[in-house]
Formats: structure tokens, C-alpha cells, sequence
């Protein structure tokens, strides 16, 4: 049911479906395209503007209530080991989404393999530096 007294797109249908309306802003920051749910004071960056993990990046600085997302492109048979500071986590996810890695799996100590198409996610409290070497 339309309510005709606002002036907003805003629907009502009955049960829970339409309980948690946010608002959608979509903005540039730094060149990047981003969707903010002002509301819930949550960002996502889009896809495209998602940075590749290359060789070149031995260090991650973390900042509170911020993830830095990477794309792993082609990288077969890679292995990466990462010095990751308490208060800071490192999460791995191959190109369907699913989690490869976490930072709490002790079975990794020696090296974390990363899939030949994906994702990597460092996250902290501001500050925080996760060291990555190859």
C-alpha cells in the first residue's frame, strides 16, 4: 500500500518484508564507487573498484569499522605468509565466495594458499599492520 501523505518510494507489505527500509546513497570517494546505507552506517565499494593483490603490496595498515578488499587474479599455486598483529583478522574467499582461509585456522602457520581467482579481506583496529611476504 502506497502511502500517498509522503512523498517517498516507500511500500508497505504485510509481514516483515518491508520493516528494515534504508536509505541508498550511491558517491564517489577517491575515485571509487561506493553505496552507502546511511541509516546503518554501512559503505560497499563496487566490485570494479576493488584493488588487485600484487607483489608489490608487503603490508596492509588496518582502520576501525574499514575493510580493505583485494582481488587475487590469476595467482595459481601461490602462497603468502602474513604476520598478523591480535586485534586484526585476514580472510580469504575463492572466486564463488567461499572461505578458503581465516586467520583463526591454526592449520595454516606456515603459509596461506590463495586461489587462482578471488577475494582477500584484511581487517583492524586503526593503526594495525598485517606484513605479508611471499
Amino acid at each position: 500500500m502506497i502511502d500517498k501523505n509522503h512523498a517517498e518510494n516507500r511500500i508497505d507489505i504485510p509481514g516483515s518484508a518491508s520493516r528494515d527500509v534504508s536509505d541508498i546513497v550511491m558517491s564517489e570517494i577517491d575515485g571509487k564507487e561506493i553505496l552507502t546505507l546511511s541509516d546503518q552506517n554501512l559503505q560497499y565499494i563496487s566490485e570494479k573498484d576493488i584493488p588487485e593483490f600484487t607483489d608489490e603490496i608487503t603490508e596492509v595498515q588496518t582502520k576501525t569499522g574499514a575493510a580493505n578488499w583485494y582481488r587475487i587474479n590469476g595467482l595459481k599455486n601461490e602462497t603468502v605468509k602474513l604476520d598478523i598483529p591480535e586485534r586484526a583478522a585476514v580472510y580469504v574467499y575463492d572466486q564463488y565466495g567461499n572461505i578458503k582461509y581465516s586467520s583463526f585456522m591454526k592449520e595454516y602457520n606456515t603459509g596461506i594458499p590463495l586461489p587462482e581467482y578471488g577475494m582477500i579481506v584484511f581487517v583492524g583496529d586503526t593503526g594495525l599492520t598485517v606484513g605479508v611476504s611471499r
